[in-house]
Parts: structure tokens; C-alpha cells; sequence
């Protein structure tokens, strides 16, 4: 997928907050985009995935945000 894609339809500056693992991006990219699971879900998707397989500290406060936050989605996601 080409990242002007990504870029077009989500929030540059919740992008690079994700990017730094600050859980605020999340009400930001959940739900928005296009597809049967929204963009900003596969992105937050993939960048917890990520995470987890590196490491990464801040992972458990996005998956938390990501789970309090689960209804401003739809159900396949």
C-alpha cells in the first residue's frame, strides 16, 4: 500500500504521534479510513503488532487505549 494513501486519509499528526507510541493517536485513527476494517485500524493494528515483536514499552498503553476506545469501530476490526 502506498503511504500517500495513508497519508490522505488519516491524520498526519496522529500518525506521527503513533510513531512516538503515544496512546492519544488512537482516538484519532480508530475508525476512520476506508475498508471493512478501517485504515487507521490496520494501522494501529500493524503498529501494535510491530511493537510487540520489538519490544517496544509503550505497546500496552496503545493496546489498552485501543480496547477502552473498541466501539468507535466496526465489528470485523
Amino acid at each position: 500500500m502506498p503511504w500517500a494513501i495513508v497519508t490522505d486519509e488519516l491524520p498526519g499528526v496522529a500518525l506521527a504521534d503513533l510513531q512516538h507510541g503515544d496512546p492519544a493517536a488512537v482516538a484519532e485513527l480508530l475508525g476512520r479510513g476506508g475498508g471493512l476494517t478501517p485504515l487507521g485500524d490496520d494501522v494501529l493494528f500493524g503498529w501494535i503488532a510491530t511493537a510487540c515483536a520489538v519490544g517496544r514499552d509503550e505497546r500496552a498503553a496503545v493496546s489498552d487505549e485501543v480496547a477502552r476506545r473498541s466501539t468507535r469501530t466496526t465489528t470485523l476490526s
